[in-house]
Parts: structure tokens; C-alpha cells; sequence
């Protein structure tokens, strides 16, 4: 192998496992905060595994917290796309369900590891 092709190789595993570390440095969220038309009405422990009934004048949604991740399990909404946004953890993501005027955020700044160096 010529030195040329090793760097070229090296380039391309680099661009390769850069999205993995970046993934890996957006830490772990302490709270998700449930807001109606963009008032608080809870503030949720992940650390705690549960289910939160959210009823509104706007209709019925079910957060569930389950191993640091919450996630919309219910909602009696029209179309349902709200339950196919999945989960969050990291500090920043943002479940909504617009016929509800409903969003969860997850917040907090808690990192994945113990210490950092600069």
C-alpha cells in the first residue's frame, strides 16, 4: 500500500466514524418538560420509569418514561403522527403533537461521562 492510498483510506474511515462520535457527545437529558400552548405543566424525571396522563381542553395524550427515554405511547388525536416520532434522551429533542398544542422537551446537560479534559 503506497502512502497516498493509506491516506486516502484513513480520510474516508475518519468521514466514516465521525457521525458515531458525535452521537456519542450529546449526553443524556435530566428532565422532559410538558408544555401546552407553550405554558409548563410538568417537569418529568427520565431517571424515573412511568406513565403521565396529559389531559388538555385539546385532547388526551400518554407520555411514557422508560429507561432515561420518553415517548408518546397514547393520543387521541386525528392521524396519530405524534406515537411515530419515537423517542428522547438527549437534551434539545422535541416531541410535539400539533392537535394539541402539546411539546415535550427534553432538558438538562447531564454528559455520559464522568469528567472531561481540555
Amino acid at each position: 500500500m503506497k502512502k497516498g492510498d493509506f491516506l486516502a483510506f484513513s480520510v474516508i474511515l475518519l468521514c466514516a466514524l465521525l457521525p458515531l462520535f458525535l452521537l456519542l457527545g450529546q449526553g443524556v437529558g435530566d428532565e422532559a418538560v410538558v408544555r401546552v400552548n407553550g405554558q409548563v405543566v410538568a417537569r418529568l424525571p427520565l431517571e424515573k420509569d412511568g406513565e403521565y396522563p396529559i389531559k388538555t381542553e385539546y385532547g388526551y395524550n400518554l407520555l411514557r418514561v422508560e429507561g432515561g427515554r420518553a415517548f408518546l405511547a397514547q393520543a387521541d388525536c386525528p392521524g396519530l403522527d405524534c406515537l411515530r416520532e419515537g423517542s428522547v434522551s438527549a437534551p434539545g429533542r422535541v416531541l410535539s403533537c400539533l392537535p394539541h398544542h402539546l411539546s415535550v422537551a427534553v432538558e438538562g446537560a447531564r454528559l455520559p461521562f464522568d469528567a472531561l479534559t481540555e
